[in-house]
């Protein structure tokens, strides 16, 4: 795929979730990059860049929250053969709020959302099926006068769950995404 055909397709998607803006939600913007597995066997470099919207945020009970959303994810890698995917995904996460330290908001949160893809394979590691599941563990925080900022960290994991064969799963282990709640 083209550059300029690829920033088309941010800025359509990006278009479609900020025209939800009105009836509020927060919009995510992030990108990651690192290798494929902390002993990264086979020299494999994975990356992506994501648009979300998260429209759901329930009430806190106690320290915890359920948030949900849907995104958008570029994935690519170094490899010179089924170098990008594209993937849609539905995000529901669980969020553990820490103690708020002032403006600061600090929390830990898993996000399993089963998504669909445009390909089963990126470099060399190719799963058994377009549907797969894309999973982060995140820390984040917070912060501002009314909690409308979110800056967050995480390791992402990206395969079938064992539903189909092969799976030999994807990781991208250092994401940043910044978000702002309207």
């Amino acid at each position: 795929m083209t550059k300029i055909k690829f920033l088309k397709h941010v800025v359509l998607v990006f278009s479609l979730f900020c025209s939800g803006m009105a009836w509020g939600g927060q919009v995510n913007v992030g990108g990651g990059y690192g290798p494929q597995s902390l002993d990264n066997l086979d020299g494999q470099y994975n990356g992506v860049i994501d648009l979300s919207y998260t429209f759901y945020e329930s009430d806190r009970k106690g320290a915890w929250q359920f948030l949900c959303g849907v995104g958008y994810s570029y994935v690519f890698t170094d490899a010179t053969h089924h170098e990008d995917v594209h993937m849609f995904s539905v995000l529901p996460a669980l969020r553990y709020n820490l103690k708020q330290r002032g403006n600061f908001s600090p929390f830990l949160e898993v996000t399993i959302g089963p998504s669909y893809m445009s390909d089963n394979q990126l470099g060399d590691r190719e799963q058994g099926s377009r549907f797969i599941f894309n999973d982060f563990f995140t820390i984040g925080t917070r912060w501002g006068e009314k909690q409308e900022w979110e800056f967050s960290y995480s390791w992402r994991h990206i395969s079938n769950g064992n539903l189909s064969e092969p799976n030999p799963g994807w990781d991208i282990p250092f994401t940043l995404h910044v978000s702002k709640r309207f």
